[in-house]
């Protein structure tokens, strides 16, 4: 089955091979992305003014700040169950260790 994509120049259904066929190629080149916007830090009592990302990840850094992000979950520290008897093992080995 073939697919049609409506033309808006032409105001009519082509294949959309043939319509794509016409479409300048997107250019392959890094997207460049703006500095932030100076802004006057709240996490901290000095209320520094971070007027870019390098000074925004030192003052992150610097303070122990995370950036937090909706939906993101840390993954949680596994407890781990010691083994039955693992407690008496070490205490013997230990109690070896001191007799020799």
């Amino acid at each position: 089955m073939a697919r049609f994509v409506f033309d808006k120049k032409a105001m009519e259904w082509v294949p959309a091979g043939e319509y794509y066929a016409r479409q300048p190629p997107k250019p392959r080149t890094p997207m460049i992305i703006g500095d932030i916007r100076p802004y006057r830090a709240i996490s901290t009592s000095d209320r520094p003014v971070i007027g870019g990302r390098a000074a925004e990840r030192e003052y992150m850094r610097r303070n122990d700040l995370v950036h937090y992000e909706d939906g993101v979950q840390s993954i949680p520290d596994k407890v781990l169950d010691s083994p039955a008897g693992l407690e008496q093992d070490v205490a013997d080995a230990y109690a070896q260790l001191e007799s020799k």
